[in-house]
């Protein structure tokens, strides 16, 4: 399996009972001196959506630290990702996660601040109904607590933490496929599909890994960690990659699907999202702000409907998994909404749509996860200095908070490797 599927989706809750503490946002009153171990390192972070953008947001606040973040996509977010329309110019979809919440105070602390500090991130006050399918019955849904959104767009709170220090690059549009390391430099390099390099990092981050996406489980291709730790051992390098190999080996995903609607329309729509129950197909249908003059929603199906079937074409299906073209399925899921739509608005009229877009996501929820990662809130090597992590490395799995708190625990990791000596230390 490529490291381009380590870039899929596509969030870890450090224990409640954690000593460790937040660390501020605010910025530092004065220059601390740091370790030489600090300076000028190069840190690289592979993937740049929320457990990416939150590490490099974090690890940002150390003086002296380069952070590049690559992404095989055309911008941040991962599971929070807009979608803008080429078709209709100044229309866009907020195709992934619509809104989410905090569970835990850890959390909460950080994206409150961050809505603070007006970081891309907003409270989401949309009006949040249940349809129950089978009766017909509409209802409030019950108060989950803080709803947070990205502003004014989605993928705005990525963009926003990735944006907040100019020590932090970006690169799109690359799908990064091989990592070595140098142990006499002590340094990583990693090469694209088109043969590019990127070298030098003294740190590697590796986050939003679909390891349960079924490319890899299917065709049992080289996961580039495995032939990293397959190099170290040949080498005689000490490391404890294989230990995060069979760690990730251990992490599977739910598929999903989402369609991206827009109506010519004016029909006022009584609820922002409505989450319907006892249907086998439908899940949720979120509203979006009227963009030029159109209805815009997206509607997600439930897991259990995405996970019947594969977005891999013949001849690469996988096999038990039905593949269907993405417009018979865009057709299905289009079916189900305008049903719920006509049944919870009978006097609206609704014509025909001026865009209808499937998204398919291979590995959209993490639903198992490694037990190491849970102490820490991440995977970590000290001995080379690589990391690993996700929404699947703490509780809720799968969620934007998981993946935000586990890109803190990344660069906290990180921070104090580099302060404790970092390479120099583990190789003594």
């Amino acid at each position: 399996m490529s490291l381009a599927l380590f870039l899929a989706t596509p969030l870890l809750s450090i224990l409640r009972n954690s000593s460790v503490r937040l660390p501020s946002l605010a910025p530092a009153k004065k220059k601390m001196t740091q370790p030489a171990a600090l300076s000028g390192v190069k840190i690289c972070i592979v993937g740049s959506g929320v457990c990416g953008s939150s590490a490099a947001f974090h690890l940002s606040r150390l003086q002296d630290v380069s952070i590049s973040v690559f992404d095989c996509g055309r911008g941040p977010g991962g599971r929070t990702a807009t979608r803008f329309s080429r078709s209709l110019p100044g229309v866009s979809f907020n195709h992934g996660t619509p809104f989410f919440a905090a569970q835990c105070d850890e959390a909460t602390e950080v994206l409150e601040r961050m809505v603070e500090r007006q970081l891309g991130l907003g409270r989401y006050e949309g009006r949040r109904m249940v349809l129950d399918a089978s009766s017909g019955e509409m209802r409030d849904a019950p108060d989950e607590g803080p709803q947070y959104v990205g502003s004014p767009h989605m993928n705005s709170w990525c963009e926003a933490m990735l944006s907040s220090n100019p020590r932090i690059t970006q690169t799109y549009s690359k799908t990064l496929v091989e990592i070595t390391y140098d142990p006499a430099k002590r340094e990583f390099s990693l090469r694209d599909d088109e043969d590019g390099v990127y070298a030098g990092f003294g740190v590697v981050l590796l986050t939003s890994v679909a390891t349960g996406e079924e490319r890899g489980l299917s065709f049992d291709l080289d996961p580039s960690l495995r032939r990293l730790g397959a190099s170290l051992r040949k080498e005689g390098v000490p490391s404890d990659v294989d230990r995060l190999v069979n760690a990730m080996a251990k992490v599977r995903s739910d598929k999903t699907q989402t369609l991206m609607l827009a109506y010519p329309t004016e029909a006022a729509v009584p609820f922002d999202c409505l989450m319907v129950e006892n249907d086998p197909i439908l899940s949720k249908i979120v509203i979006l702000p009227r963009q030029q003059g159109l209805l815009c929603l997206v509607a997600h199906c439930t897991r259990g409907y995405a996970n019947q079937f594969t977005h891999l074409a013949p001849p690469t299906s996988v096999p038990g998994k039905e593949y269907k073209p993405p417009e018979e399925l865009a057709g299905t899921l289009r079916e189900r909404t305008e049903g719920v739509l006509r049944r919870v608005m009978p006097s609206a009229e609704l014509p025909a749509p001026v865009m209808c877009q499937l998204q398919q996501w291979g590995a959209a929820f993490a639903v198992e996860g490694p037990e190491e990662a849970r102490g820490d809130g991440c995977l970590w090597d000290g001995c080379i200095g690589l990391g690993v992590g996700g929404d699947f490395c703490g509780e809720p799995l799968g969620s934007c908070e998981s993946a935000l708190l586990c890109g803190r625990a990344l660069a906290m990791k990180v921070e104090g490797w580099l302060r404790e000596g970092g390479r120099d230390a583990a190789s003594k």
